[in-house]
């Protein structure tokens, strides 16, 4: 009976020390945000802008979901990130959940202004995730973004995050790489742009009837200088060449002028390579910047038959000297007009093989990175070209073999 009596002691002394889930949160008493903007108001206050999951509308499996928007905005202002949320807090009735937050969303005003104020509680946040999308909205403000509703997808902020994805983007890292980069001496960040645009859509009943509509689409990347501030953009195209070079993009589809077909082909890329290599001679830097890529030939206008060897290499030889160019107009651009390195050159190609050279020249890198010599060289090649050399619709003595 004494062992039973110990036993029992033993056991309700060890109920005192398992309290269990006393601080737990039901997921109905969570306002699970999914994408987030800042804006700043004339008088110097932020605004900010929720998009908050109305789980109600959403839809689950073949049972569907309540009819009406999927999603809700809410706003608040404050004199920094948190204020703002807290002000937010009280008229949100579910604690603010922002752990499956997938968008983050920059004003232009507030861009130009610079963001470095706001990038702390991004990061420092333990609710909030890295792997998260950032973006500048062109020309506009986030809270008119965070409104706008897509045709497509039941939230917007999803939208954004796809949108960026579908152009070779990688988006689910694009705030710690803006982190990274930031943070980097020598190195200036950028940011993925949106842009609001005018649609058109068909109205449901009756006849076809165009109406303005408004909506937002990938407008290339916005450049910061070492304060944090924008100082310009790159569209898309130029965007996609500078993450060409910088390592960072995943597939491209180029289009190129063949002269001696008369026409123009065009290629998805999806090995992307990159090779940088520096040179110092005395004050002058050198950069020898070498791209490559397979892939196949998405489209041929041209009168040549692309099953052959010779008239192969001469779309290759094509693409090359037109993306050559192309990409060195980029780096010019950013070298001469924002003068700003976001390409990394400094900070992971000098500093890598001149780390003494460096301790000195990343002082002056705004100087000497606009003075730097950058050639280009590119080197694509054609893995396969569909099911047929020449275009189907050309006659047999219209096709140069």
């Amino acid at each position: 009976m004494k062992r039973h009596q110990v036993l029992s002691v033993t056991f309700a002394i060890c109920l005192l020390f398992v309290t269990g889930c006393w601080d737990r949160t039901e997921l109905n008493d969570l306002a699970i945000l999914l994408g987030w903007g800042m804006d700043i108001e004339d008088n110097g206050t932020y605004l900010g802008t929720a998009q908050i999951v109305v789980p109600s509308k959403v839809s689950t499996g073949s049972q569907g979901g309540g009819s009406g928007q999927a999603y809700y905005i809410e706003t608040a202002t404050g004199t920094d990130v948190t204020q703002v949320a807290q002000n937010m807090q009280t008229k949100v009735s579910r604690q603010l959940f922002a752990g499956h937050r997938r968008d983050l969303f920059i004003g232009e005003a507030l861009a130009k202004r610079g963001v470095d104020h706001i990038m702390d509680e991004f990061s420092r946040n333990p609710d909030v995730r890295l792997r998260t999308d950032i973006f500048v909205v062109k020309g506009g403000t986030a809270n008119n973004l965070l409104k706008t509703p897509t045709p497509l997808e039941k939230m917007p902020a999803l939208a954004a995050l796809k949108l960026h994805q579908q152009i070779g983007g990688l988006g689910d890292v694009a705030l710690a790489n803006f982190l990274i980069d930031a943070s980097t001496e020598g190195s200036s960040p950028t940011l993925p742009v949106m842009e609001m645009i005018s649609g058109s859509h068909e109205q449901d009943d009756g006849p076809t009837d165009e109406t303005s509509q408004k909506r937002f689409a990938y407008a290339g990347r916005a450049v910061f200088d070492k304060d944090l501030k924008l100082i310009g953009y790159l569209n898309p195209q130029e965007a996609k060449d500078a993450f060409w070079v910088k390592g960072q993009l995943k597939f491209l589809t180029i289009t190129g002028f063949v002269p001696q077909g008369k026409g123009t082909v065009s290629l998805d890329l999806t090995k992307l390579g990159k090779t940088i290599r520096p040179s110092l001679r005395g004050e002058h830097i050198t950069l020898s910047v070498v791209l490559t890529g397979q892939g196949m030939i998405r489209e041929n206008n041209t009168d040549l038959d692309l099953a052959q060897a010779k008239n192969l290499q001469i779309a290759e030889d094509a693409f090359d000297k037109e993306t050559e160019k192309q990409v060195q107009q980029v780096i010019t651009k950013v070298q001469k007009q924002y003068k700003a390195d976001i390409f990394g050159f400094g900070e992971s190609i000098i500093h890598k093989k001149y780390p003494y050279q460096w301790k000195v020249l990343k002082k002056n890198w705004e100087t000497e990175f606009p003075k730097a010599d950058v050639a280009v060289k590119v080197h694509l090649s054609v893995k396969r070209v569909g099911l047929t050399g020449p275009s189907l619709h050309l006659k047999e003595n219209q096709i140069k073999k």
